[in-house]
């Protein structure tokens, strides 16, 4: 699942920068479904909601994605 989201955080980074930039994203089953300011919040929100290791979270930001 972890690489599905990878794979989804790649595929969709210019988008995902244009409706996050700067904020860490929780993305789940291929959507995200979390916006935070730091990562640490991201990971605590999430830990008790989704499955450790089903989840991924990413900085949002130009400079991060494959099309970069």
């Amino acid at each position: 699942m972890q690489n599905e989201n990878q794979q989804y955080f790649l595929d969709n980074h210019a988008q995902l920068v244009k409706e996050h930039n700067g904020k860490f994203i929780v993305i789940f089953d291929q959507q995200v479904i979390g916006e935070y300011d730091r990562g640490l919040e991201a990971y605590k929100e999430t830990r008790n909601l989704v499955e450790p290791g089903e989840y991924l979270i990413r900085l949002c930001k130009v400079g991060n994605g494959a099309s970069d």
